[in-house]
């Protein structure tokens, strides 16, 4: 297992991949022949699992940053960007809706990349990002063992690993969003006011401290996912 090793697993530049025409004529006509509730159900499932998402980020970045605990990240980091898969896949028309309910791991590899990989949505550097996130998340979960790597090290990778994967997700996220608008009037901002208006709060509270909280506010205002 590499970790991230050396050098990291992708280059310092990653260009995202523009969906293809044949893809975004598919996806128009889908619109067209669907409903608007349709696709609102989509818009919303998506918005919850792309709080999640960046929940795990932020907090597993911080819960390192103040008290040095290097374990939670090695697992959190893997949930953020299985989460932020999970959502773009809400927006993809080619996936129904319950497929994604209940998605075990594997599943949700396979369906990235039959869906979105191989159409070429996104680039593979998504792929190669989980897998090796997944690795460490299982090292560190279930052997609980002493890495290749400096674990300090490793945790700075991750960290900018999954940076990568969001904006990769993100971009494509938007780029969707941009052809629902056209049809529904229904932009990227429907995420950034559902997460602000309906959601929010309540995972907050639930789950985190006040300064979970404020980072990840601040880290959903950099991307403009609220309101």
């Amino acid at each position: 297992m590499r970790y991230f090793k050396k050098y990291g697993i992708l280059k310092d530049i990653w260009g995202v991949i523009f969906m293809e025409q044949s893809y975004r004529d598919k996806l128009r006509n889908f619109l067209k022949n669907n409903s608007e509730e349709d696709w609102l159900t989509r818009m919303t499932n998506c918005s919850h699992r792309i709080l999640t998402a960046v929940c795990f980020k932020e907090s597993s970045e911080n819960i390192y940053e103040q008290i040095g605990n290097r374990l939670f990240p090695c697992l959190g980091f893997y949930y953020a960007v299985f989460h932020m898969g999970v959502a773009m896949l809400y927006l993809d028309f080619t996936t129904p809706v319950d497929n994604l309910k209940k998605i075990h791991h594997e599943q949700l590899k396979n369906l990235i990349n039959n869906k979105l990989i191989q159409k070429k949505l996104i680039p593979q550097d998504y792929s190669k990002i989980f897998n090796e996130l997944q690795k460490i998340r299982e090292f560190a979960n279930y052997q609980f063992g002493i890495f290749e790597s400096n674990v300090k090290d490793l945790i700075s990778n991750i960290c900018k690993e999954t940076e990568r994967a969001f904006n990769i997700a993100l971009s494509y996220i938007k780029e969707v969003c941009a052809e629902v608008e056209r049809i529904y009037y229904i932009s990227f901002d429907f995420i950034a006011g559902y997460i602000g208006d309906n959601i929010g709060d309540d995972r907050y509270k639930t789950y985190f401290s006040d300064i979970d909280e404020k980072r990840i506010i601040d880290y959903l205002i950099s991307k403009n996912l609220t309101t």
